[in-house]
């Protein structure tokens, strides 16, 4: 991933989600984030997020909506962080939003990729595992709680699992 300039968005506001868009954010990318609980996006778009933690302390504001629905079409890369039970809704709402060669990364270390691929296609599903914690301690607030990093599975391994 060496264009900045690559259509990113971040589905999941939570602790995984919002660090992750956050610290994109930081690094020069310019990710969308689906903030689907209203008083967290009132939050992000007021001041955004607020890191604390053992990454130091942040605010970063972010672009952000409600809904998939108002994500840009044709995103390159989707960062899918929602709770488990919310993955498949969310992947059906994506599809719309994907061009044939997106990629939607799992930030849920496993457990939901292949509910996702049978929405999205094994080809655009590709599995991370999260090293590191994080967690919501209000509005808008989320602190790093561990170091790591993550693991993200190639392609090649995806399509080669049973």
């Amino acid at each position: 991933m060496e264009e900045k300039n690559l259509k990113i968005a971040v589905v999941g506001a939570g602790a995984i989600g919002g660090v992750t868009a956050a610290f994109m954010k930081k690094a020069g990318w310019d990710p969308v984030l689906v903030c689907k609980h209203a008083d967290t996006l009132a939050q992000v778009k007021a001041s955004g997020l607020q890191i604390t933690g053992l990454k130091g302390t942040h605010t970063v504001p972010l672009s952000a909506v409600q809904t998939i629905a108002e994500l840009p079409t044709d995103i390159d890369i989707v960062f899918h962080a929602t709770k488990a039970n919310d993955c498949v809704a969310a992947a059906e709402a994506l599809l719309p939003k994907l061009k044939p060669a997106s990629v939607v990364v799992s930030l849920q270390n496993g457990i939901s990729e292949d509910a996702l691929a049978k929405v999205l296609s094994r080809e655009r599903v590709t599995g991370c595992v999260v090293g590191w914690g994080a967690t919501h301690t209000g509005c808008g607030k989320l602190e790093v709680t561990s170091e790591g990093e993550f693991i993200i599975k190639t392609r090649s391994s995806l399509r080669s699992m049973p």
